[in-house]
């Protein structure tokens, strides 16, 4: 067993990091979702930017949905996809249109990809 495992405290707080990390990027799906489902009052029910890292986190949470995060997910492999074909189309050099280097070096999307769907799968 990993020891890391072990500690139910160590998986609920790398969680919870994990979740803070990427809040105030979810609040924005979260309230344009609640608005389109004619919910009015959304600080009342998630809380307010200002508190969904501390104290409404549990709230906020409870009320995210799996298609919140899949929307950021979809849009950093867009990114990524973007990226790809820029290197593809420019060979690697400059691309003096945009003014950036291409790169073929997506670990920046992969790893943000990657915590996105473990916090995906942690809701219902």
């Amino acid at each position: 067993m990993n020891p890391e495992n072990s500690n139910p405290d160590k998986i609920f707080n790398t969680d919870k990091e994990l979740k803070n990390k990427y809040a105030q990027m979810i609040i924005d799906n979260v309230w344009k979702r609640l608005f389109q489902e004619g919910i009015v009052n959304a600080d009342e029910l998630i809380g307010t930017r200002e508190s969904i890292e501390n104290k409404d986190f549990d709230k906020f949470w409870q009320n995210v949905k799996k298609e919140d995060v899949e929307y950021l997910i979809n849009n950093y492999i867009r990114q990524k996809n973007e990226m790809l074909a820029d290197f593809e189309k420019y060979n690697g050099e400059f691309n003096s249109s945009a003014g950036v280097f291409t790169s073929d070096d997506t670990s920046f999307f992969d790893e943000k990809i990657s915590e996105l769907t473990k916090i995906k799968d942690s809701l219902r």
